[in-house]
């Protein structure tokens, strides 16, 4: 089951045509906070939520934007949730039919291998509490505002530039409110 070039954007690209961050150059590159230490290639952090994330592993409309982006990046940065939000997604596709069960099987495999090198956040008190500030100005879903407010942690934690990723309009919108430069 495999979705030819011309039909992105339409469906997933399974089986031997999936796609993952590492077959775009990206090596793990992270440091003892997790986000960026190491200054190889590129100083640019690519804070992806899980919209995006998913974009990495599946190809879909959007997909070679975001992984162009994520292969020139230093570090992939995303709150802890979108493991669990990464992995559920692979899990819906696989049940909607999107994905074969050979497909699923390796696009988890590959997730659960390059999860390490990527600078997961952790949902700390302080970071909820700024999701609610957050959803207090913007409107966005929770989970988005957690994505917002890690994103905002690792920004306040490096000196190199972050950029955010997101398929949302609104979760793109408060980003940018928040001084955040987009990529795709």
């Amino acid at each position: 089951m495999a979705v030819e070039n011309g039909e992105r954007g339409q469906g997933f690209v399974v089986g031997e045509e999936v796609q993952s961050r590492a077959a775009y150059g990206q090596v793990e590159r992270r440091g003892s906070n997790g986000i960026g230490d190491d200054h190889r290639g590129s100083r640019l952090i690519l804070y992806a939520d899980t919209s995006n994330l998913f974009k990495l592993y599946v190809l879909e409309e959007g997909s070679g934007e975001v992984q162009v982006v994520a292969a020139a990046a230093s570090q992939i940065a995303s709150s802890i949730v979108a493991y669990a939000e990464t992995r559920v997604a692979f899990a819906r596709a696989l049940r909607e039919g999107r994905l074969d069960q050979e497909a699923f099987e390796d696009l988890r495999r590959k997730f659960d291998a390059e999860w390490p090198g990527i600078g997961g956040i952790d949902v700390a008190t302080h970071i909820l509490r700024e999701s609610g500030n957050l959803g207090d100005l913007y409107p966005v879903r929770a989970i988005d505002a957690i994505h917002l407010a890690s994103a905002k942690e690792v920004r306040a934690s490096t000196t190199e530039e972050v950029m955010f990723s997101s398929a949302d309009r609104r979760l793109r919108d408060a980003a940018i409110a928040e001084g955040f430069a987009l990529a795709p």
